[in-house]
Parts: C-alpha cells; sequence; structure tokens
C-alpha cells in the first residue's frame, strides 16, 4: 500500500515502523472537512465514513507477518444508519474487526440509503491471489436491513481468509436470481482439498427475507459457499419467503450447522442444498419448512470424483412440507458414486408431509437412523421413506403413524423399498399400522415390539420378520398382515401402480434438479 502514501516523511516513517493496531472511530452523522486519505478517526475529528477510515488506513497501514497480512485495524462504529455506497470497501488482506463504538450500540447499515447496483456488493475481498496472503475480518454487533445485492463477496484461490459474523441481524434481505446475501468461494477448488479459510455466523438472526422476483428463482442462495468450510452457531432463521433457491447452499465444502434454529422458511429447493459437499447438523431445531421443488430442509446430490456425506445428531424436525420431493431429506447420487453412509442418529421427525418420502428420500445413498422418533409422518408414497438402490437400517427407533392413520395412508407405505436393503432392529412401534413395501429387494425386521403391520410383496426378494419369511422371492401383488389375532390376511393392493408412481416421482425429481 505504498503507493498510497501522500502525507509527507514523518508518516513515512510511522508506516515504515509502527506495526501495532490502529483503531478509528466512524461516525456517520457528522460532516467532518477532510481531503480522502487525510488522517480521521479520532475522539475528536471523527471519520465520516467507513471508506474514509479504509482510505486512511490505506494511507499508513503496514505489512505484518512476513508480509502476509496488514496491521491490526479496528472499526469502531457510532450510532446511526449508514449508507451503502460511502460504505462499500475492499477489505482483501485486512486485519479488521467493525463493531460498534458503544456497548449495546445500534449500527443500522440500510440498503435503501445510497444503494449499490444489485450484481455489486458493500464488502469485498478480492485481490491479487498468492497462497501467502491472509485476510481476517469481525463483523460483530451490526444490523443490516433491505438489501437486495450482496453484503459481502468473498473470492479466493488458496489464500487463508477468515469471515465472522458475530451478533449480527440481517432483516428483509430481498433475494434476486443470482445474488448472494452472503458470498464466499473459491476459484478453481482442488478435488477434496485441505480447506482452512472459514465463515462463521454466529448468535445471529436472519428473518424476512423475500424474493423481489418471483418470476426467477434461479441461484438466488441467501449464503453461498463454493470449495470452503462455513459454520453456522447459534443462529435463528425465521420467515424466509417468497422462494429463494435456497438458505444455505454448499458446493465443494465443509457446513456445520449447530444450535441453529429454522423455521417458516420456504425455498424453491431446500433450505440447505449440498453439492458434493460433507455437512452436519448438530442439535438444530427445523419447523415449518417448505420447497417447491425439494424437500423441506435438506438436499443433497454428490459431484463426480468428490467426497461426500451428511451427518445429521440430536435435531428435532417437524411440519416440514413438499409437493415434489421427501417432506425433510433428499439423497440422490444419480453417478452411482461410493459415498458413505449417511448417520442420522438421537433425532426427531414430527407431522412431516412429502411427496416420496415424508421425512427421507434417497437413491443409492445408504442411510442409517440409530435411536430416532418418527411420529405422524405421512407422503404420497413412503409416510417415513422411500428408498432405490440402497440400503437402509432403523434401530432403537420409536416408529408412529399418524393418529388419522386410514387405508389410503397404509397403502402408501410407511417404508417403500426398491431394489434395496433394509434392517430394522430393536424398534418400538405405535398401535397403527405400518406397512412395509417391497419390491425387489430385502427387507429384514428383527426383535420389535408392538408391531402392527402390512406387508406388500413385488419380486421381494426376502421379508422376514424375527426369522419367520414372510415372503421370498415373490412375484404376487399380494399384501400379508398380521392382525391382533396373529393370523394371515390376503389383501389384493397396490405393489405395481406404486412401483411405477415412485419411478415417476424420481424422474420428476430429478429432471427439477
Amino acid at each position: 500500500m505504498c503507493q498510497h502514501l501522500i502525507l509527507g516523511d514523518t508518516l513515512y516513517w510511522v508506516k515504515s515502523q509502527d506495526q501495532s493496531p490502529i483503531t478509528l472511530i466512524v461516525n456517520p452523522n457528522n460532516n467532518n472537512t477532510y481531503i480522502i486519505g487525510e488522517k480521521c478517526g479520532i475522539e475528536t475529528f471523527t471519520c465520516n465514513s467507513i471508506s474514509d477510515a479504509v482510505a486512511y488506513f490505506n494511507s499508513i497501514a503496514v505489512l505484518v507477518d512476513n508480509g502476509t497480512i496488514y496491521q491490526q485495524l479496528n472499526l469502531k462504529l457510532s450510532n446511526g444508519t449508514y449508507g451503502i455506497r460511502e460504505s462499500s470497501v475492499n477489505l482483501f488482506q485486512f486485519n479488521c474487526t467493525i463493531s460498534p463504538l458503544d456497548i449495546g450500540g445500534d449500527i443500522i447499515f440500510n440498503g435503501f440509503l445510497n444503494p449499490l447496483n444489485y450484481n455489486d456488493t458493500m464488502i469485498d475481498i478480492r485481490g491479487p491471489q498468492q497462497q501467502s496472503t491472509k485476510t481476517s475480518v469481525l463483523f460483530s454487533g451490526l444490523n443490516f436491513i433491505s438489501f437486495n445485492h450482496s453484503i459481502i463477496i468473498v473470492v479466493s484461490i488458496d489464500t487463508f481468509t477468515n469471515v465472522t459474523f458475530d451478533q449480527c441481524n440481517f432483516n428483509g434481505y430481498q433475494a434476486q436470481p443470482n445474488v448472494h446475501m452472503i458470498e464466499f468461494s473459491r476459484i478453481d477448488p482442488p478435488i477434496n482439498p485441505t480447506l482452512t479459510s472459514l465463515l462463521i455466523i454466529s448468535n445471529s438472526i436472519i428473518i424476512n427475507s423475500i424474493n423481489s422476483n418471483p418470476s426467477s428463482l434461479s441461484n438466488s442462495d441467501l449464503i453461498a459457499v463454493v470449495g470452503l468450510n462455513v459454520t453456522l452457531y447459534n443462529v435463528y432463521i425465521n420467515s424466509i419467503n417468497h422462494s429463494p433457491q435456497s438458505v444455505l447452499k454448499v458446493d465443494t465444502a465443509y457446513a456445520n450447522i449447530t444450535n441453529c434454529q429454522f423455521s417458516n422458511v420456504n425455498t424453491s429447493i431446500g433450505a440447505i442444498f449440498s453439492i458434493g459437499s460433507n455437512v452436519t447438523l448438530f442439535n438444530s431445531t427445523f419447523y415449518g419448512l417448505s420447497a417447491v421443488s425439494g424437500p423441506g430442509l435438506f438436499n443433497h446430490i454428490p459431484n463426480i470424483g468428490l467426497n461426500s456425506s451428511f451427518t445429521m445428531y440430536s435435531c428435532s424436525v417437524s411440519n416440514c412440507y413438499s409437493p415434489t420431493s421427501a417432506g425433510v431429506i433428499s439423497l440422490s447420487n444419480p453417478f452411482n458414486l461410493v459415498l458413505p453412509i449417511s448417520d442420522i442418529m438421537y433425532c426427531s421427525f414430527n407431522y412431516n408431509n412429502g411427496s416420496s418420502g415424508g421425512v427421507l428420500n434417497s437413491l443409492n445413498v445408504p442411510v442409517n437412523f440409530y435411536n430416532c422418533i418418527f411420529n405422524s409422518n405421512v407422503a404420497v408414497i413412503g409416510n417415513i421413506a422411500q428408498v432405490f438402490q440402497t440400503s437402509l437400517t432403523v434401530s432403537y427407533s420409536s416408529i408412529m403413524g399418524s393418529n388419522s392413520t386410514t387405508t389410503t395412508n397404509v397403502f402408501a407405505g410407511t417404508f417403500v423399498s426398491t431394489n434395496s436393503n433394509l434392517l430394522f432392529l430393536y424398534n418400538v412401534f405405535g398401535k397403527q399400522y405400518t406397512s412395509f413395501q417391497c419390491v425387489s429387494s430385502t427387507i429384514i425386521i428383527e426383535n420389535s415390539k408392538n408391531l402392527n403391520p402390512y406387508y406388500s410383496c413385488l419380486n421381494c426378494k426376502q421379508l422376514s420378520v424375527d426369522t419367520n419369511s414372510i415372503c421370498q422371492q415373490s412375484s404376487t401383488t399380494s399384501t400379508l398382515n398380521f392382525d391382533s389375532s396373529d393370523s394371515f390376511k390376503l389383501i389384493q393392493n397396490f405393489s405395481t401402480f406404486t412401483l411405477i408412481l415412485s419411478l415417476l416421482i424420481v424422474s420428476f425429481n430429478y429432471l427439477i434438479i
């Protein structure tokens, strides 16, 4: 930044020698007079804007840590409303904190005040791409209101970049096609990279987002991360309306969502959309999520040549809905990649509603439910799960049907499998019927309590309960049912119709994605 030096020999000496942190105060309510780049930011002579403060810092800053990053800058913001154009800066290679001057201060960035074009951004972190450079920026205690363009865009190759939003509020973001509220990306990420850069959103609120262009939903995710790490910790997300593509899209990335709450979220293809990524959901609550062309909560597709995984632990999911996919989770692997088991443990799923799986739809992705609760989930096909060409294990779980379970719901099937292997161990069932539909599959049920089942076999390889074979190598379209007297009843059923409808739903979902 030597080229920005404009103040003479004395200042040059400071720039060359002093590496201590610099604190500058910004007050948008003042109108101090100075030439851009001149000194401002002290208590008696504050900077009028963030861009002015950064311009002055550019004139005196020195590189530290072997020339990889500039000395620390602390921007302290006075209470007030800040315009966007005068807050627009590039913080590449900065070690910077931006926070209120006063504890509990009211700092508002108003997207309607001196706005940028919809394809611009307020904060830019882009610069000459060298592996040795570093950037670290912390935004704390700030309010971002009514933006219709990006708040921040970060682009890197192999640079270390750490961006944190802590105790921030994002209110009234207006989603636009091909624009993200927060964009964090790595150019040409290598296959299975060792990632160090990180986006963190913690102790924050994201509410009242709408799609300002409902005719186009393409690539309008609120947060988009490509090739890097992202963590959401203790984030409350509510009232996301009119279908942005997703709340969080991760592509070739690592994502961790912990202690978060998503509620009343309506998206195009799912609240969380994963492409070839490793995603973990932990100790979080998801309520009232819906999607137009995907599952309510989590939509995952792999990327050829990349590792990807999904883990869900100690979460609660209720009242999620999709008219075209699973109510909650869709895992699709059309490329026949070898993927690890998706472990879903200590979770509860209540009152979810889908087209193909009330909770889960899986194509060629193995899934393990352990110690979970399923209550009153429904779907057109597969009230709890519909799986294709994969394995599904459900163990030590509680499986309860809807209190309004009817013959129609039973015919939808509780678990519907095609060319798959299903294993049920040590589960407790409710008093309602549980329907197992076996199409060219193997289903083994052992050590269950209160099982009141329907069985449907179509070319079923094997269906057994506690070593008792119910149907094996069967080509019938019949259902065997244990009633309360443990006798068998033969019920002409719907297996062929179920198979045809299942294939149509899968084809439709794949075409949408």
